[in-house]
């Protein structure tokens, strides 16, 4: 556990899988809130109970879980937290572990020209952010955090629902809408309300990014779900590289025959400039 501040304390948990990043969870101690909850299994339930006791509290301290979106390296946790700690999110975060969701991507309605092969891989990957555990919460509304001192903005672009969560104090916590090292950062996600593809998450993020020098102020920190902690200076740089990325993406996109996938180009530029592909990027949307 590493200390940013005299409040906040980063918890970090391995991934389970190769190649892919740790996850963040933010603890903080005045308030006794978890910001995140990290990737499920035994071994993630010790680290956080590790790290709480280096503050002499224990999960059953806890006075709310804030989750940032849906993905299971942000909820996977919730499966082993107590069902009376009160949990605060967007409010469709408990879609994503019920039968609807797994209706929606059965039903997933796609292209005629997408090849069943490339169906299947969608299906999977979405089924990936199933997480049952989110069925048996109840979530509150972000708006109840202001009995903290905190304040949230729910936007989109990584995922359906993101949820900026920031104190009184200049910290901001981002989720993974923005991630140092990380380009193209745009999931394909199912909407809560709709329970549909969303058509144009990418256009959302894009949208997102030209914001962020208004969005956050000059003095602003920034605490992602991967990695460590960036300043505003670094965060617009990191805009500005992924508003220069997609640009490019488009450009090429253009240029080459109607059934060239998108993930084909992004793929090909990513190996182009060396960067490694974190994140699967949509070829249909």
């Amino acid at each position: 556990m590493k200390q940013w501040t005299d409040n906040i304390y980063q918890i970090t948990f391995p991934a389970p899988r190769p190649h892919a990043r740790a996850a963040n969870s933010f603890l903080l101690s005045h308030e006794r809130l978890l910001i995140d909850a990290g990737f499920a299994g035994a071994a993630n339930y010790t680290r956080l109970t590790a790290a709480l006791a280096q503050l002499n509290l224990q999960v059953t301290d806890l006075q709310g879980i804030v989750i940032t979106h849906h993905h299971p390296d942000h909820v996977g946790l919730l499966e082993a937290l107590p069902p009376t700690i009160p949990v605060y999110a967007a409010p469709g975060l408990s879609f994503y572990g019920t039968p609807a969701y797994q209706r929606a991507i059965d039903h997933l309605k796609l292209p005629a020209a997408v090849p069943p092969a490339a169906r299947h891989n969608v299906q999977q990957r979405l089924e990936t952010r199933l997480v049952p555990a989110l069925s048996k919460r109840t979530i509150r509304p972000l708006t109840a955090l202001t009995q903290f001192g905190l304040h949230a903005r729910t936007v989109a672009g990584h995922s359906a629902q993101d949820t900026i969560i920031t104190d009184d104090h200049g910290h901001w916590f981002t989720g993974d809408l923005l991630l140092a090292g990380i380009v193209f950062n745009s999931l394909l996600d199912i909407d809560p309300l709709s329970q549909s593809v969303v058509p144009h998450l990418r256009a959302q993020y894009r949208q997102f990014l030209r914001q962020v020098e208004t969005l956050f102020p000059a003095d602003a920190t920034l605490y992602p779900g991967h990695g460590t902690p960036f300043t505003m200076e670094e965060a617009a740089r990191i805009a500005r590289q992924n508003q220069r990325f997609m640009a490019r993406i488009a450009a090429q996109k253009a240029a080459l025959p109607g059934d060239t996938s998108y993930e084909d180009v992004v793929q090909a530029t990513l190996h182009q400039l060396h960067v490694p592909a974190y994140f699967y990027v949509s070829a249909l949307y």
